[in-house]
């Protein structure tokens, strides 16, 4: 029997082996410079110092004509991303997305908006250039503007400290308010040095969104008990990216089982096949998921069971040590002053529900620039990201938003 089982499991792997060598993608055992440059960008690397001794990496897009004509050249977009992601995760929706000179040439030149306006609607909604309108990294680069692609700390790019190595447990003693704190800070400072800019524009994706309500797979995770308390005494590292992982997405997700590969992100985001591209798992897989803390999730945990957007919770006695109050406080989003803050969210997204942006809409003080639910009924978490239709349904929103918010400054 035991034998029997051998050869069984032996002609699975194989056969799956097999599949994986049949799977072909140009972008699969790219490196995040590589899927830059492949498409005929430029791409620097920039490492970036925060107060704390974090070293966070950060990729730029060149587009090549904005180097013999700096005047082309746009504000900058930082475009960051959410929790166990990367920046790469706006370069790799689908293939496509190359740098087109002809877009910032005489016709292009900054000055007429109606020829950009035409590129855009083209971009995004022809089924003949669809592929370059799901990146939106290249989309906005080609369009002339500044893209800085940045990775919090403890991800993939992010794994550099002045003083702690990553198996020192200290270098993982961090969740979002460190992020919130030192690393957006610390990413929007340096950018504005480097360009000479005075403002940027910032496009975030999860990670924002407040925990009133949460749904799927982590609202049953969340319902076991014992497993806040358990995540309490976790530490180190969590979900970092790893050979086994990326093994699995190009073995298993192009094979008969690939549906297993879609259902998990489908438990995790919600729900939506008709915008998964099934045939770019793998590639999604050999860059996510990216890692963060232990202790990152535990603060996520909290915020689910209170309800609220609060900082780490560390206890009674310790909380007074932090904060000088006994209870962590909540973020202070009545005290943002902007306005010109964009809210694009999906009626599917299981993490980033409807119902919790209304709650940061009523914590919020000052009138929005876009309030924009997409027009589609199953748009999930993941969706903007890696959709099919992200271009259509997102991204040529966010291009508008972004103009608006030129035209204002």
């Amino acid at each position: 029997m035991v034998y029997r089982n051998s050869v069984i499991l032996y002609s699975l792997s194989c056969f799956l082996v097999l599949r994986c060598a049949a799977y072909s993608d140009p972008d699969l055992n790219r490196n995040f410079e590589e899927l830059i440059t492949s498409r005929g960008f430029k791409c620097e690397i920039h490492e970036i110092t925060t107060t704390d001794g974090y070293i966070l990496g950060y990729y730029r897009i060149v587009n090549p004509a904005t180097i013999s004509k700096p005047e082309l050249r746009k504000r900058p977009v930082l475009l960051h991303h959410g929790l166990l992601s990367s920046g790469v995760d706006f370069i790799i929706n689908s293939p496509g997305g190359d740098y087109d000179p002809s877009i910032l040439d005489e016709t292009f030149n900054g000055v007429d908006v109606d020829g950009q306006e035409k590129f855009i609607k083209h971009t995004v909604n022809s089924s003949q250039t669809k592929e370059v309108g799901n990146n939106l990294g290249f989309v906005l680069a080609n369009l002339g503007y500044d893209v800085w692609l940045g990775n919090s700390r403890g991800t993939t790019y992010s794994k550099k400290h002045t003083h702690y190595d990553v198996k020192d447990k200290r270098f993982w003693k961090f969740s979002t308010d460190e992020m919130i704190k030192y690393d957006i800070p610390a990413g929007i400072d340096y950018i504005l040095h480097a360009t000479g800019r005075e403002s940027l524009a910032y496009v975030g994706h999860s990670q924002v969104a407040q925990f009133v309500e949460i749904k799927g797979l982590f609202h049953l995770i969340a319902k076991i008990p014992g497993i806040l308390e358990f995540g309490k005494h976790m530490k180190g590292q969590l979900l970092p990216r790893s050979s086994i992982i990326e093994t699995i997405g190009k073995t298993v997700c192009v094979s008969p089982l690939k549906f297993v590969c879609t259902d998990l992100i489908f438990l995790v985001c919600g729900f939506d096949r008709l915008q998964m591209n099934v045939t770019r798992e793998p590639v999604y897989t050999a860059h996510d998921p990216s890692g963060t803390s232990w202790r990152n999730v535990y603060h996520y945990g909290q915020m689910v069971k209170a309800k609220k957007w609060q900082m780490f919770d560390y206890g009674f006695f310790e909380n007074e040590l932090h904060y000088g109050t006994p209870h962590p406080p909540e973020y202070p989003l009545a005290a943002i002053r902007s306005n010109y803050i964009a809210l694009i969210y999906g009626e599917n997204d299981l993490i980033a529900t409807p119902k919790n942006v209304a709650s940061i809409k009523s914590h919020l003080t000052v009138p929005l620039l876009d309030d924009y639910l997409v027009p589609y009924s199953k748009w999930n978490h993941i969706d903007f990201l890696w959709g099919l239709e992200a271009g259509k349904h997102v991204y040529a929103r966010t291009i508008q938003n972004i103009k608006l918010f030129d035209s204002h400054k």
